[in-house]
Formats: C-alpha cells, structure tokens, sequence
C-alpha cells in the first residue's frame, strides 16, 4: 500500500512525534503530564449536570438517523443563541450541526474551494485548517499575528498577501494557540477588509466563552454585517470547549450575510452534509440542554475562578523563567511562550519539546506545529489543578539551564 499524494504534505503534529515519544516514555513507566491538547475533561472538568443527565435520559431515543443537518430542536436553539450574540437573519437552512467543529471545518472547506483558490491562515494557526485547505485542493498564505502586539493579526501583511486567487479569509477568536482575544476596533478592520475584497470570512469561535480580564468576545458575523450587510460569514461553534464536552463531539457552523446567489453552493453543501449521513444523535441532544443552561452564556464561576487561578499560576511561574518570554493570554487555555533559543544548545522548538519529555515528564506542542513563522514557541494548557502547574515553570527552567550554551 503506498499513501496517497494528496497526505503527501499533510501535517498534524499536536498528536506528533513528540506525542509518540512521550507514550513510548510512558509505556516504560514515566510519568508524564500532557500539556499538549486542550482536553478538559482529562483534568476534572465536565459538563454540568443538567448536560449530563439529559445525555442519559436521552439514549434510547437516539438510536435513528436524523436530518442531515441536524435535529430541528437543536438547530432552532443555535439560531436563538445566534440572535443573543447579535446574529441576526441566519434561517435555519443555514446552520449546519457536525461531529465536532473539525468535520465542519472540513466539509465548508470542501464545498468552498477550488483548485489554485488562496485562503488567508493565520501564524500561528490551528493546523486544522491549513490541512482542510490543503485537501480541498486550495494554498494557504499565512499572515502574520504580531507578538509584539498580543498576536493581533497585523492589517499590513494582511495587505501584502491579497491578490485575484484569494477567496477567503480564517479568523480564530478567541485564538488558539496564542490565547489572544481581538478587540472590536481590530475586528471593524478585518471586516473592512475583507468587505473591500469581497472575501469570505471563516470564523473559528468555540473558545467564545473562555475569556479572562477585561476581554470582550464579538461575534464576527455580527461586525461583518455591521460593515457590509452582503458579507458571507461561516461561523463555527460548539459544546467541545464551553461546554467542556469534548469527547461528545458537537459543534455547528451558520452561514450569514447575503446567500441570495448561492443555491448551487448551498445544495453541494446540504449532499455533503448528507454524505457523513447525519451527526451523533444523542451528543445533539446533550447540546440542547446545554444551550438551555445558564452556563451557556457565562462559564459557572468556580469553573472560571479555576481556569483563572491556573492561567495565572502558569504565568506568575514562567515569568521567573530566564530566557523565555510570553504574552499573557485573554482567552482559550493556553500559552505560548518564545524560546531564546539562541542562548541554548538546541536548534528548534521541537528539539526543546523533545528533550522537555524525555528529562522533565512534560508534553508539550512545538510552535511549528501551528505553521509559527519561527521555531522558537511551545504551547501549554493551563487545565491542570494549580498544584500541579506550580512545577511547570521550574522544571521548563531547570531543563533551558542544562541547555544552555557554555561560555567557555
């Protein structure tokens, strides 16, 4: 069997190489603590309870196929929780329910591109994206998120990298890997943008309730529409991470702004949703309830008081670590911190990730892995209890002290 060529330059190095070492330290009997993937339920977190018993309750009467696009109960709750976010027009026909945002992520890719199309990725991305691109046939061009301004995207490089075969644009908010929230002001230029170029804007918003400070989530079909009414906007959304039910694998995406002209993009869209015959059944049911639940608004305050205490703790740790520097995040549950890499005897991120599991019993994804324009970024989840991150910091600086370059 040889692979096809289409996986020729198909990456997913979350789940990598470094992964594969640190399960082969594991089987050996090391202990090893997995910060590389946002999994809340690995470390306590789980849905609320009225989530959970609605999943039980419901599991005889989820044995059949429904709609292609959804059970109509959900679909109306998601259009209603649109219209609190300030989305408003998207008709049922346009919200689509997936196993996970991921399928839906790869389905509107699909159904979107062509062959020689452009998308603009952010860098970093979540390498999802640029796969899905990949596979639909279409050439991801990165812009660039500027660490220096809390990895806003920079309007600049946005600029330098539009041309004819640019169809679309990807906007991850809050962000993942950065942790960055973006501010209106920064979203009214993205939409001006992207108005100015007729462009379709795919916006990966399922961390939208995980936010810290004084950070405010927008939806982006909201200022999109504001902007330019004829906007087409594909939004994405889910119970993975607000809801903290990844393992249920639910998401949803809506199409808004004027689709007056695009019934032939509809139909493919509707037979490739009808391809995968329909998403998970019960988990459907298990996002009506969560949607019913205050905590579909607003995180429950002992669940933000937690992540809050472990974002800080991680950064209050890491900002006494010596040649490593950081932007403190808003949103999602991660940080990013830049290796000086310089200074060390490794050459890039992924050297440093790998010797991080073999000596210090900590998995962790190198930036590369997210497309980083540099090799010299790790991404960390803060989802462990603090007690546990409270050796994060030191053991990362006990390992670039041992790497460091002789000055001799």
């Amino acid at each position: 069997m040889k692979l096809t060529s289409k996986l020729s330059e198909i990456k997913y190095e979350i789940r990598g190489r470094v992964m594969v070492e640190a399960e082969k330290y594991a089987a050996a009997g090391a202990d090893i603590l997995p910060l590389h993937i946002g999994n809340p339920g690995r470390f306590g977190f789980e849905p609320e309870p009225e989530v959970l018993e609605a999943t039980r309750n419901l599991v005889t009467s989820s044995v059949s196929y429904s709609s292609s696009r959804g059970i109509p109960e959900l679909i109306e709750r998601i259009q209603a929780r649109l219209n609190r976010f300030g989305v408003n027009g998207v008709s049922h026909e346009h919200i689509f329910v997936g196993n996970g945002v991921s399928e839906l992520i790869m389905l509107a890719c699909q159904s979107t591109f062509d062959v020689g199309d452009e998308v603009l990725v952010p860098a970093p991305d979540y390498p999802l994206w640029t796969a899905a691109i990949k596979l639909a046939g279409a050439k991801p061009v990165y812009y660039v998120c500027d660490e220096q301004e809390d990895w806003q995207p920079s309007m600049s490089d946005l600029k330098s990298k539009v041309n004819s075969k640019t169809k679309a644009i990807v906007i991850i908010n809050p962000n993942n890997p950065t942790g960055a929230v973006y501010p209106r002001t920064h979203l009214d230029e993205l939409a001006k943008f992207i108005s100015e170029h007729d462009l379709v804007a795919m916006t990966d918003e399922i961390y939208n309730q995980l936010l810290f400070d004084d950070a405010e989530f927008t939806p982006f079909a909201k200022v999109l529409n504001e902007v330019d009414p004829n906007g087409v906007c594909i939004s994405f959304d889910g119970i993975s991470k607000n809801g903290f039910a990844a393992g249920f694998r639910c998401g949803w995406m809506s199409l808004s702004g004027d689709l007056s002209n695009s019934q032939e993009y509809l139909r493919g869209l509707n037979m490739l949703a009808a391809l995968r015959l329909c998403p998970n059944v019960m988990a459907m049911h298990s996002a009506c309830a969560f949607l019913d639940s205050d905590c579909s608004t607003k995180l429950p305050p002992a669940i933000f008081d937690r992540l809050l205490q472990q974002r800080d703790q991680l950064c209050a740790g890491l900002e006494a670590v010596e040649h490593l520097t950081f932007v403190k995040p808003k949103g999602a549950f991660y940080v990013f911190p830049r290796l000086d890499l310089k200074k060390m005897i490794v050459e890039a991120d992924e050297d440093f990730a790998m010797a991080l599991v073999r000596e210090k019993g900590i998995l962790t994804v190198p930036g590369t892995a997210f497309n980083c324009v540099d090799r010299e970024h790790l991404r960390l989840v803060f989802l462990p209890e603090v007690k546990v991150l409270s050796q994060v910091a030191e053991k990362t600086s006990a390992l670039i002290q041992s790497l460091l370059v002789s000055d001799t």
